[in-house]
C-alpha cells in the first residue's frame, strides 16, 4: 500500500468535503453555523481514510464521534434540513466508497461501507 497514495485520496476528499451543499443557499448565521458542524463532522469521517481496516470498535468509536456532532446539528437546525442532510451524507460516502475502490483502496472503501451500513442500518436516529 503506498502511503503517497493514501495522501493524494485524503486530499481528494478533503477537496469533496470542502464544497458547500447547495441546501445552504445563504450567509445567514444558522447556515454559517451549520457549515462549520458539517466540517466537523466531515474531519470525524476522515478518520477512516487509512491504510489499514479498521477494527469494529474503532468504527464505533467515529460512529459515536460522528453521531454526536449530527445530534448536536439537527438540535439546531429546522426540521426541513435534516432530510437534506442525511442525503448529502448518504451520497458523500457512497462516493467516498466508489473513489476509495477506483484507486484500489480496499482498506478505505471497506472502513467507509462499514461505518455506513453500522450508521444507517442500526437504528441510530439519522437526521
Amino acid at each position: 500500500m503506498n502511503l503517497d497514495s493514501i495522501h493524494q485520496l485524503r486530499l481528494e476528499f478533503e477537496k469533496m468535503f470542502s464544497r458547500i451543499p447547495n441546501f445552504i443557499s445563504s450567509i445567514d448565521n444558522l447556515h454559517v453555523v451549520l457549515w462549520h458542524a458539517l466540517l466537523e463532522c466531515n474531519d470525524v469521517l476522515m478518520r477512516l481514510v487509512v491504510a489499514r481496516v479498521l477494527s469494529d470498535r474503532q468504527i464505533s468509536k467515529i460512529i459515536n464521534d460522528f453521531h454526536d456532532y449530527i445530534e448536536a446539528i439537527i438540535d439546531n437546525t429546522p426540521g426541513a434540513l435534516h432530510l437534506h442532510i442525511s442525503a448529502y451524507y448518504t451520497i458523500l460516502l457512497k462516493k467516498m466508497i466508489m473513489r476509495s475502490k477506483e484507486e484500489e483502496h480496499y482498506e478505505v472503501s471497506a472502513n467507509v461501507k462499514k461505518f455506513s451500513d453500522f450508521y444507517f442500518n442500526n437504528n441510530i436516529t439519522t437526521p
